[in-house]
């Protein structure tokens, strides 16, 4: 699978591998089973970082399933904001990189 473009500007680490997953799944609530699957990342490497994505309330707790914990991106923290603007900004200059290649002179 092909990096976000995110962490192909900013770089592939541990702890922008689990913001992109929680980037990408904006909405949705995820285990942190889940988010380390999707994240590629080991389990001690991911545990290594989850603190300081819960420490500076990135990812909220949602909700319990029995004793499993489900969380999801605090789109409302300044650093999620500032990280989807990014992202956002990222996707429109991709995308406007694509349609002048494809523009054809006439």
């Amino acid at each position: 699978m092909e990096d976000s473009l995110l962490l192909q500007i900013m770089g592939k680490n541990p702890l922008l591998t689990i913001i992109d997953v929680l980037i990408d799944n904006k909405g949705l609530d995820l285990n942190k089973t889940e988010i380390m699957k999707e994240s590629g990342l080991s389990r001690g490497t991911f545990f290594k970082f989850w603190p300081l994505i819960e420490k500076n309330e990135i990812a909220i707790k949602t909700r319990n399933l029995g004793r499993i914990e489900m969380f999801m991106l605090n789109s409302s923290n300044p650093i999620a904001e500032k990280l989807l603007e990014l992202e956002s900004f990222l996707i429109a200059r991709s995308l406007e990189t694509r349609h002048k290649k494809i523009e054809v002179p006439v």
